[in-house]
């Protein structure tokens, strides 16, 4: 253990300057290690201030251990670039474990019958709408994630006469339409019809496609948008797979959760002994942790910049 611990501190000796990050911390700190940043962006932006000076050693962001909740993106252009000399390195502090987090931690669970709720107004008002649900048990070092209501594996009953995405084009895999035949009764009006999602497997990746409207008289499912790949690609007779996701009819198995959009209400069926208010729990609100932005045409790129020994999640 003391070898491991002196491997860890030996890259910190002799630098020009470090700036320290702590979820607890405040970005009216100086950056120290005893009155850290609290936020990432906090720290890039006096990694720039100091820049503004020559550097000749390295330049260090230490983040102490904890969720740093990003509401946007860490964003890093060309005058975030450090030099050969003095690379600017973002790295987890001696000992700790840093998670940089694409979501927000929820709380207020409160115990309903069988399952934990919790509401969330963002989503009622249609500014928040998370589709992954990660949790983390106590005394856990890892998240895993916890699964909508859905129904399948489904079979598509076959393809329609409806134009494709590009009428006079050729017809393949990449010319998809928007519609499908279903079987029996494996669509229909379900509640919250807009929340459900429709995964379509084709090739190697599949399509997440939203109802529009569905013809029950001829069985037939539109979608708002049309799928990457055509979905009758790949399959005999366009027999393609398919699954239904976020049903609030099929809610209501262990380690299920629901977000009822309409109401903000957001439930979870919990696993056997889990009790929710005891637990991390954490939805995503946005897709990307980190933009590295240069200027390919002219040559010029963001360089030696590097992230050690953190997480990047949800």
């Amino acid at each position: 253990m003391r070898s491991l611990l002196l491997s860890l501190l030996l890259p910190l000796a002799g630098l020009h300057a470090a700036f320290y990050v702590a979820p607890n911390g405040s970005d009216a700190n100086p950056g120290t290690e005893a009155k850290p940043f609290a936020t990432l962006s906090r720290a890039r932006d006096a990694v720039r201030t100091l820049r503004q000076a020559p550097q000749n050693k390295p330049v260090v962001v230490l983040l102490k251990g904890g969720i740093y909740e990003l509401s946007e993106p860490l964003a890093l252009g060309l005058e975030d670039s450090g030099t050969a000399e003095s690379p600017t390195i973002f790295q987890a502090a001696p000992g700790e474990q840093p998670l940089v987090s694409g979501g927000r931690v929820i709380k207020g669970w409160r115990k309903e019958g069988g399952a934990y709720v919790v509401d969330l107004p963002e989503a009622k008002a249609g500014t928040w709408y998370p589709h992954q649900l990660f949790v983390r048990q106590p005394r856990q070092t890892w998240f895993e994630r916890r699964y909508r209501p859905s129904r399948g594996l489904l079979v598509i009953g076959g393809l329609t006469d409806a134009p494709h995405r590009n009428p006079t084009g050729r017809i393949n895999h990449r010319n998809p339409q928007d519609e499908f035949i279903y079987r029996g009764d494996d669509i229909k009006a379900f509640a919250n019809l807009d929340d459900v999602e429709a995964i379509a497997l084709h090739d190697w990746s599949s399509g997440r496609l939203h109802i529009r409207e569905i013809d029950a008289e001829n069985k037939v499912v539109k979608f708002k948008t049309f799928p990457h790949y055509r979905i009758g690609h790949w399959y005999e007779g366009g027999r393609n797979p398919y699954l239904l996701e976020n049903l609030k009819e099929e809610y209501g198995k262990p380690g299920q959760w629901y977000l009822d959009r309409p109401t903000g209400r957001l439930s979870y069926t919990p696993l056997p002994g889990e009790d929710l208010t005891k637990c991390t729990v954490v939805a995503p609100r946005i897709e990307r942790l980190v933009t590295i932005t240069g200027d390919a045409e002219g040559e010029h790129f963001v360089e030696h910049v590097q992230f050690r020994g953190i997480t990047f999640g949800h």
